[in-house]
């Protein structure tokens, strides 16, 4: 196994949050490695993982592998065979339910960092809205006035729609 396996897998001092994640982070340079360690984020890659290896075993079995071509994720082809690749299957399990996010922030909490990208999609569901119930797509322009003008026009349109969504969905 790599060294920076044993540094990501190894004994940490997890910060533990409310909601039950816990995180700890390393400095590689000037960047950020805050990674996340969430008990039920594990339990879903396993049962993920465990629906791969079985769709593999099946492909084995029914000899619908090509030979040339990628198997699957666990398989391993030797010439002609194809079997299970265990390695693999092991190398998966030490990753379970780790959530990694790289950031330059110097002066944030890893806290606060893992706060900030947990809050994306709601920028995402804006840019949604923006795009599907709006209707809008970019615009480019040269000047800075027609920027801080269509930027004034979207967050108005986003400020008075969003409530509304917020209310049909309930």
């Amino acid at each position: 196994m790599s060294k920076g396996y044993n540094i990501i897998i190894g004994d940490h001092d997890w910060t533990e949050l409310k909601d039950s994640p816990k995180l700890v982070e390393y400095r590689i340079g000037n960047q950020r490695l805050i990674l996340r360690y969430c008990p039920d984020y594990s339990a879903r890659m396993k049962y993920k993982r465990e629906q791969q290896v079985e769709k593999a075993k099946e492909r084995i079995e029914k000899n619908t592998i090509t030979i040339g071509g990628r198997g699957g994720r666990y398989i391993k082809m030797d010439n002609k065979d194809a079997q299970i690749d265990k390695e693999a299957i092991s190398r998966d399990e030490k990753f379970n339910g780790l959530h990694g996010v790289w950031t330059s922030l110097k002066f944030a909490s890893k806290e606060e960092i893992y706060q900030r990208y947990s809050e994306l999609w709601e920028i995402e569901e804006s840019f949604r809205v923006m795009k599907t119930d709006l209707g809008t797509r970019p615009a480019f322009h040269w000047n800075p006035n027609p920027c801080s003008f269509l930027y004034l026009l979207c967050d108005l349109c986003i400020g008075s729609v969003s409530p509304l969504l917020l209310l049909s969905k309930k």
